[in-house]
Protein backbone atom coordinates (compact mmCIF):
# COMPACT_ATOMS: atom_id res chain seq x y z
CA UNK A 1 0.00 0.00 0.00
CA UNK A 2 1.19 3.52 -0.82
CA UNK A 3 0.01 7.03 -0.01
CA UNK A 4 -1.80 8.89 -2.78
CA UNK A 5 0.70 11.73 -2.73
CA UNK A 6 3.65 9.38 -3.19
CA UNK A 7 5.72 9.03 -6.31
CA UNK A 8 4.77 6.38 -8.85
CA UNK A 9 8.43 5.48 -9.30
CA UNK A 10 8.71 4.51 -5.65
CA UNK A 11 5.90 1.97 -6.05
CA UNK A 12 7.30 0.26 -9.15
CA UNK A 13 9.05 -2.57 -7.26
CA UNK A 14 5.80 -3.41 -5.44
CA UNK A 15 3.80 -3.31 -8.68
CA UNK A 16 6.34 -5.55 -10.39
CA UNK A 17 6.39 -8.00 -7.49
CA UNK A 18 2.60 -8.21 -6.92
CA UNK A 19 1.09 -6.90 -10.17
CA UNK A 20 -0.62 -4.01 -8.37
CA UNK A 21 -0.42 -1.61 -5.46
CA UNK A 22 -3.28 -0.18 -3.40
CA UNK A 23 -3.39 3.59 -3.06
CA UNK A 24 -4.66 5.18 0.13
CA UNK A 25 -5.66 8.69 1.02
CA UNK A 26 -2.81 10.20 3.06
CA UNK A 27 -5.22 11.94 5.46
CA UNK A 28 -7.90 9.43 6.33
CA UNK A 29 -5.93 6.33 5.19
CA UNK A 30 -8.88 4.93 3.16
CA UNK A 31 -8.08 2.99 0.02
CA UNK A 32 -8.84 5.28 -2.89
CA UNK A 33 -7.62 3.23 -5.83
CA UNK A 34 -5.36 0.63 -7.31
CA UNK A 35 -2.48 0.93 -9.74
CA UNK A 36 -1.78 -2.18 -11.80
CA UNK A 37 1.09 -3.28 -14.00
CA UNK A 38 -1.15 -2.39 -16.94
CA UNK A 39 -1.53 1.17 -15.60
CA UNK A 40 2.23 1.32 -15.23
CA UNK A 41 2.70 0.24 -18.86
CA UNK A 42 0.25 2.88 -20.09
CA UNK A 43 1.96 5.56 -18.01
CA UNK A 44 5.33 4.55 -19.41
CA UNK A 45 3.96 4.76 -22.95
CA UNK A 46 2.53 8.22 -22.29
CA UNK A 47 5.85 9.40 -20.91
CA UNK A 48 8.11 7.77 -23.48
CA UNK A 49 6.13 8.49 -26.63
CA UNK A 50 6.93 12.22 -26.87
CA UNK A 51 10.65 11.53 -26.46
CA UNK A 52 10.55 8.79 -29.08
CA UNK A 53 8.71 11.10 -31.47
CA UNK A 54 11.28 13.84 -30.89
CA UNK A 55 14.03 11.35 -31.70
CA UNK A 56 12.22 10.34 -34.90
CA UNK A 57 11.92 13.98 -35.96
CA UNK A 58 15.62 14.52 -35.33
CA UNK A 59 16.58 11.41 -37.32
CA UNK A 60 14.43 12.49 -40.27
CA UNK A 61 15.94 15.98 -40.28
CA UNK A 62 19.44 14.55 -40.08
CA UNK A 63 18.69 12.20 -42.98
CA UNK A 64 17.20 15.07 -44.99
CA UNK A 65 20.26 17.26 -44.46
CA UNK A 66 22.91 14.53 -44.72
CA UNK A 67 23.27 14.55 -48.50
CA UNK A 68 22.56 18.26 -49.03
CA UNK A 69 24.80 20.03 -46.53
CA UNK A 70 28.25 20.94 -47.80
CA UNK A 71 31.40 21.53 -45.75
CA UNK A 72 31.07 25.29 -46.30
CA UNK A 73 27.60 25.15 -44.68
CA UNK A 74 29.14 23.57 -41.60
CA UNK A 75 31.93 26.18 -41.66
CA UNK A 76 29.28 28.92 -41.84
CA UNK A 77 27.43 27.38 -38.93
CA UNK A 78 30.65 27.04 -36.91
CA UNK A 79 31.62 30.66 -37.53
CA UNK A 80 28.28 31.87 -36.14
CA UNK A 81 28.98 30.36 -32.71
CA UNK A 82 32.55 30.99 -31.63
CA UNK A 83 32.06 29.24 -28.26
CA UNK A 84 31.04 25.86 -29.71
CA UNK A 85 33.43 23.47 -31.43
CA UNK A 86 33.25 23.64 -35.21
CA UNK A 87 30.96 20.86 -36.51
CA UNK A 88 32.59 18.33 -38.80
CA UNK A 89 29.40 16.51 -39.78
CA UNK A 90 25.63 16.64 -39.40
CA UNK A 91 25.84 14.34 -36.37
CA UNK A 92 27.84 17.03 -34.52
CA UNK A 93 24.90 19.46 -34.65
CA UNK A 94 22.31 20.32 -32.06
CA UNK A 95 18.64 20.61 -32.97
CA UNK A 96 19.14 24.38 -33.16
CA UNK A 97 21.95 23.79 -35.67
CA UNK A 98 19.56 21.84 -37.90
CA UNK A 99 17.12 24.74 -37.80
CA UNK A 100 19.82 27.29 -38.64
CA UNK A 101 20.89 25.17 -41.62
CA UNK A 102 17.29 24.93 -42.82
CA UNK A 103 17.08 28.73 -42.61
CA UNK A 104 20.21 29.15 -44.74
CA UNK A 105 19.03 30.01 -48.28
CA UNK A 106 21.76 27.96 -49.98
CA UNK A 107 20.79 24.82 -48.05
CA UNK A 108 17.07 25.39 -48.53
CA UNK A 109 17.45 25.59 -52.31
CA UNK A 110 19.39 22.31 -52.38
CA UNK A 111 16.68 20.54 -50.38
CA UNK A 112 13.98 21.32 -52.98
CA UNK A 113 11.20 20.77 -50.46
CA UNK A 114 7.61 21.52 -51.33
CA UNK A 115 6.87 23.26 -48.03
CA UNK A 116 7.10 26.80 -46.74
CA UNK A 117 10.53 27.37 -45.21
CA UNK A 118 9.31 29.77 -42.51
CA UNK A 119 6.46 27.45 -41.48
CA UNK A 120 8.77 24.44 -41.24
CA UNK A 121 11.44 26.22 -39.24
CA UNK A 122 8.81 27.74 -36.93
CA UNK A 123 7.40 24.28 -36.21
CA UNK A 124 10.87 22.89 -35.63
CA UNK A 125 11.60 25.75 -33.24
CA UNK A 126 8.54 24.65 -31.25
CA UNK A 127 9.94 21.11 -31.21
CA UNK A 128 13.29 22.49 -30.02
CA UNK A 129 11.52 24.30 -27.17
CA UNK A 130 9.81 21.06 -26.15
CA UNK A 131 13.20 19.35 -26.12
CA UNK A 132 14.47 22.02 -23.72
CA UNK A 133 11.64 21.28 -21.25
CA UNK A 134 12.23 19.96 -17.75
CA UNK A 135 13.08 16.24 -17.97
CA UNK A 136 12.35 15.68 -14.28
CA UNK A 137 8.72 14.65 -14.16
CA UNK A 138 7.23 14.01 -10.76
CA UNK A 139 4.29 11.65 -11.07
CA UNK A 140 1.72 11.42 -8.36
CA UNK A 141 -0.83 8.68 -7.88
CA UNK A 142 -3.70 11.13 -7.74
CA UNK A 143 -2.99 11.92 -11.40
CA UNK A 144 -4.94 8.76 -12.32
Amino acid sequence: MVDGNGRLFDAIPTIVRHGYVLVRDPQDRRITGVVTASDLSLQFQQLAEPFLLLREIELHIRQLLQEKVLPEDLDWLGSADTNAPKPKSISDLSFGGYIRLLQRPQVWVRLSLNIDQAALTAQLEEVRQVRLGDPHLRLRFNAY
